[in-house]
């Protein structure tokens, strides 16, 4: 992602009742950041079908770097929102600074 930019990444699902309502992702962040605080963040976030934030799962931010190509599997609890139709949305957003990287991969919600 570029410096002073946001973006976002979401999926629409429907979570049957027959799930066990667990969201799972690999999740690398690389940074060129020095400062003690959040300068760069990505936010895991529920949301409804209109786009209506629900829940903030998750935030991560350049405080949370490690090495590149080192993944580390997040797992959080979605059974609030069984029998629901939700966005699981990814949403970043960057200052103009030095850059962050956030990589999610192998996104799955069981």
């Amino acid at each position: 992602m570029n410096n002073r930019a946001t973006g976002q990444a979401y999926q629409t699902v429907a979570i049957p009742p027959t799930a066990a309502g667990a969201l799972n992702f690999w999740l690398n962040v690389t940074s060129s950041e020095n400062a003690r605080s959040p300068q760069d963040q990505l936010f895991v976030e529920v949301r409804d079908t209109a786009g209506n934030l629900l829940s903030s799962v998750a935030t991560y931010s350049n405080l949370d770097k490690g090495t590149a190509g080192v993944y580390s599997l997040k797992t959080f609890d979605l059974s609030p929102f069984i029998g629901q139709t939700v966005r699981i949305q990814f949403r970043a957003v960057m200052d103009n600074s030095q850059t962050t990287s956030f990589r999610v991969d192998d996104v799955s919600l069981q």
